[in-house]
């Protein structure tokens, strides 16, 4: 499985879980440093940048600062899909949490897109 197949699909269900909501996927070659896509809904708009730990991933300065600055100003978030050992998980991981994100709290056994989007449910809650 690949990091876009695995955000393409997230996405898709996105789109259903959320008909009345606002989700662009940002990716475009020209843009650096900008999240892979945003979600806006009850007049909140959160941030997400997906990656696949397969066993590591690449994350530009660029992007991360972008993602800390959005962090202090809304909800930004990583959305790790892990496949190191063996096992695969899938984690949300804070900006300023980048530095040791496999210890992330916040996580559930398998690439589970369902569980990110009751996550991202929560954070639109009114």
């Amino acid at each position: 499985m690949t990091e876009a197949n695995l955000k393409s699909a997230l996405v898709t269900l996105l789109r259903k879980a959320f008909p009345g909501y606002v989700i662009f996927r940002h990716e475009d070659r020209h843009l650096f440093g900008v999240p892979d896509f945003s979600v806006t809904g009850n007049r909140i708009t959160s941030w997400w940048e997906g990656k696949h730990a397969s066993p590591q991933f690449v994350s530009q300065g660029i992007q991360e600062l972008t993602m800390l600055r959005l962090a202090n100003q809304s909800h930004a978030r990583y959305i790790i899909w892990d496949e190191n050992g063996g096992a695969k998980r899938t984690l949300l991981v804070h900006p300023k949490e980048m530095n040791e994100w496999q210890l992330t709290k916040e996580n559930t056994n398998g690439f589970n897109h369902r569980w990110v989007v009751e996550q991202i449910r929560k954070v639109h809650e009114p």
